[in-house]
């Protein structure tokens, strides 16, 4: 992490390349390639999020095999929670939009039936 913010603070006035040199990483190591596709990910989510902090830590993914303190699973169940109002909310979104848009037979038509 610190040296990814350290590279944005210096991005700029010096080149990517010398960026990563300094901090002894060479680039007959790492690669012109690779030190480009980091720098335009991290100047990206810089952009976009306002830091480069790692977000894949607050995410469920595989479920853990050890035993989970009362704290870690209140914490999981409220995501779960929130996660669950958020998809119900866009599921009767989509419904009014069904009902909204289809269409309506003429009132003559319903007592035919």
């Amino acid at each position: 992490m610190e040296f990814k913010e350290l590279f944005l603070k210096e991005y700029g006035p010096k080149k990517e390349v010398e960026i990563f040199e300094d901090a002894g990483l060479p680039l007959n190591i790492l690669g012109i390639c690779r030190i480009k596709n980091c720098s335009e990910s991290w100047r990206r989510k810089s952009r976009e999020r306002g830091s480069v902090e790692d977000t894949r830590k607050n995410n469920l993914g595989r479920p853990t095999t050890r035993n989970l303190t009362k704290e870690e699973i209140i914490e999981r169940l409220k995501f779960q929670v929130e996660t669950l109002k958020q998809e119900n909310e866009f599921l009767r979104q989509i419904q009014r939009l069904e009902r909204r848009y289809q269409p309506q037979q003429s009132p003559s038509k319903k007592h035919l039936k």
